[in-house]
């Protein structure tokens, strides 16, 4: 389940590139993309990319008004919108796995459904921890909305069977500022890309 997942020819991205790599393991992957930056209200549509991975994409939703409003809606209601496209275009209980990415309040009316169909990995990627960076870079304000969000994304995490961090630095945060359950995992690994490595100058 992802926000960024671009198919565009000489378009890549770390989800396109993860699930290539998942499909070249030999692996069938699906992808949910919910597309954040789509026009509101947009039409669903499946499509397959070059290599074999099935994607339903779906826009957002989110109500008019002032700006905190608006985009504390479109967490709300695209969220549900996700859950029903999943609902209605995947099979769930097929699934061994799921990843999605933070912020997970973005697609926490997904989240019951999955554990429903009793999908046995759950991995969070954190590349942006949610929502104290969005407090930082000025897109949220703090007080009241910041903490709803915060007690809302650490309901979402717990949902969660593994949380991979990017950094050990980033373990070490979000063990300090988040609540890691006994039984989640939390793993840490680089961001990945298809680079090659440069010669030696």
């Amino acid at each position: 389940v992802a926000m960024q997942f671009p198919v565009e020819p000489g378009q890549s991205y770390l989800t396109t590139e993860l699930a290539d790599a998942l499909v070249a393991a030999g692996h069938e992957v699906e992808v949910l993309h919910l597309d954040w930056s789509a026009a509101h209200g947009g039409p669903t549509r499946t499509f397959f990319t070059d290599s074999g991975v099935r994607v339903v994409r779906c826009a957002p939703r989110a109500l008019g008004g002032p700006g905190l409003l608006r985009n504390a809606s479109k967490f709300v209601l695209s969220g549900r919108h996700a859950a029903r496209v999943a609902w209605r275009h995947f099979d769930l209980e097929s699934f061994d796995a799921l990843i999605a990415w933070m912020p997970a309040i973005a697609i926490a009316p997904l989240l019951p459904l999955i554990r429903r169909a009793r999908v046995r990995h759950r991995l969070l990627f954190i590349w942006d921890f949610f929502p104290d960076h969005h407090r930082e870079i000025g897109r949220m304000p703090g007080g009241l909305p910041f903490r709803i969000a915060r007690w809302w994304e650490q309901r979402a995490m717990d949902r969660f069977t593994a949380i991979v961090c990017t950094l050990p630095g980033n373990e070490a945060y979000l063990r300090a500022h988040y609540r890691v359950r006994p039984e989640q995992r939390v793993l840490v690994t680089p961001i990945w890309a298809n680079t090659w490595p440069l010669p030696p100058v």
